[in-house]
């Protein structure tokens, strides 16, 4: 078989979009596959300036904020400045700079793939597409990837924008009394975007959720009008890398979500030229080649210690009752800020990430320490076998 491709893509959200547009840009004939190409991203983005890549993104931004506001035993302020992102914007973005490169878009559903060695068969509902290499960025479930287990903790959220006002200021993670927290973005004058966020959950449903958020703004004495839009977000934190196959995963469907913040988005713009290049660099040297360097070079030994240490830190907070999640928080605000803003971007290398959980560990109090130490044990126990495979 002739590849009419060097890279499929399958997926249009931000790591298909994302991920094409670097493919683009590394000079491989790229398509994009996805049952709505141009379909609008429906969650809400938000995203520490630092972590975006370059001015064009940055200047994508419905709102930004030069700091936020925390509450766990106290408030504070963390001095980072925050925005949240024009998901159109983003996404005319990297579709004009995969346009630019020749990237074509093509509407359809991935159904089935047969590799060979020179490439891979992808059917696409009757029609087939044959490229060297195929990138799945279709989401957790992943559409051609060979999985193995599935998630079991989730980060679950309710939101709302309505008719209010909380004044200026971002409120990031503003924990509460029932163990959630949350976000508040003003949106302009009189209108918000508010949310509950369950950080690390095994049963938190959109209604428990609901009624806590209300509670909240009652017990706050907010006067709400209208509700303009609604949100409702669940986000598997602890996807499996799938294993290695010819398949290259890409975003959620590698596991790439942030196993203790939830984040992905920074994470998929930064990985997206590394995944481009390192395909470039290796296609003619064969298919198989290409996708076990491109794995490699998503998922380094370093990454993997660094994603199951984060891994063992959600169990533990998952554990934890509203007050010793609380207290736990505040220790870990403690941490001096570019220790923390490393933590929150997972740029951390593992020992560092070690050494700031045992900071974090020290300063809490005895009680909670034991209970910590206990739960620690447990979940240890069972990534033991994990951390093996990358050490």
């Amino acid at each position: 078989m002739t590849p009419t491709y060097d890279t499929l893509v399958l997926g249009a959200g931000p790591a298909g979009l994302a991920a094409a547009a670097a493919c683009g840009e590394a000079g491989l004939r790229t398509a994009l596959v996805a049952p709505e190409p141009a379909r609008r991203w429906t969650n809400t983005y938000g995203i520490w300036l630092s972590a975006v890549p370059d001015l064009e993104l940055a200047a994508a931004m419905q709102f930004t904020w030069p700091h936020v506001r925390v509450h766990h035993l106290c408030t504070h302020t963390v001095r980072e400045a925050y925005g949240l992102v024009d998901n159109g914007g983003w996404a005319d973005i990297l579709r004009r700079r995969a346009e630019r490169n020749g990237v074509r878009f093509i509407e359809g559903m991935a159904q089935g793939v047969t590799h060979g060695s020179d490439g891979s068969r992808v059917d696409i509902g009757g029609q087939t597409i044959v490229a060297r290499s195929v990138v799945d960025a279709s989401g957790g479930a992943g559409a051609l990837l060979e999985r193995r287990g599935e998630p079991s903790l989730f980060q679950v959220a309710y939101g709302e924008t309505i008719e209010a006002n909380l004044g200026p200021a971002m409120r990031w993670m503003e924990f509460g009394d029932e163990g959630t927290f949350l976000y508040a973005m003003p949106l302009g004058r009189d209108r918000v975007f508010v949310e509950e966020t369950a950080l690390v959950t095994t049963g938190m449903t959109y209604e428990d959720l609901r009624d806590r958020l209300h509670r909240r703004l009652a017990k706050l004495g907010i006067r709400t009008g209208r509700t303009l839009s609604i949100e409702r977000v669940r986000i598997p934190m602890d996807v499996p890398i799938p294993p290695v196959q010819r398949v290259v995963a890409f975003g959620a469907a590698s596991g790439m979500v942030h196993p203790a913040t939830g984040y992905l988005l920074p994470r998929v713009v930064a990985d997206a030229p590394i995944l481009a290049s390192t395909l470039a660099a290796h296609l003619n040297d064969g298919p198989e080649v290409a996708s076990r360097a491109a794995w490699n070079a998503l998922w380094p030994v370093g990454r993997l210690r660094q994603r199951e240490l984060h891994r063992w830190g959600s169990e533990v907070v998952s554990r934890l009752d509203p007050s010793q999640l609380r207290t736990f928080f505040a220790s870990f605000f403690a941490l001096p800020p570019d220790v923390r803003r490393r933590w929150l971007a997972d740029t951390l290398p593992p020992a560092h990430l070690a050494g700031a959980m045992a900071t974090v560990f020290s300063r809490l109090p005895l009680g909670l320490k034991w209970r910590v130490a206990t739960s620690s044990r447990a979940v240890f126990a069972s990534l033991f076998p994990r951390l093996l495979e990358v050490s």
